[in-house]
């Protein structure tokens, strides 16, 4: 699904989140499948790493990498039931530079490693 496929809405509900999100307990939807269906969404998150990078030449800080596992649920109703299929747990890398150190490169493959690690528990 993309962007465009929602319509902004906020409903709250008393689902349980995933153990690993590391949103607040029960938050809840925050988008509407467009069409009409009344289908809900919700992403599930937890960050697994932030690089802060530095543009060659620049001082100081000039962006972050972020890296986090999402996962995105679907439900019929802010009481549910849930829906298949959603979005499946993944690994998103995101960010406002694309320039790297070898040392920040180093950050960046460490954080993918620990977020593949726990996107294998899941």
């Amino acid at each position: 699904m993309t962007s465009s496929d929602y319509a902004a809405v906020l409903e709250p509900t008393d689902l349980p989140c995933p153990d690993w999100c590391g949103q607040p307990s029960g938050h809840g939807f925050d988008s509407e499948v467009s069409g009409g269906s009344g289908v809900l969404a919700r992403w599930h998150e937890v960050s697994v790493g932030t690089i802060a990078t530095r543009r060659p030449g620049s001082e100081g800080e000039s962006g972050k990498v972020y890296v986090d596992l999402c996962s995105e649920e679907l439900a019929a109703s802010n009481a549910g039931p849930i829906l298949p299929p959603g979005i499946a747990p993944h690994i998103v890398v995101d960010g406002e530079s694309t320039h790297l150190s070898s040392g920040e490169a180093r950050q960046l493959a460490a954080a993918l490693l620990l977020a593949a690690d726990a996107l294998e528990r899941l």
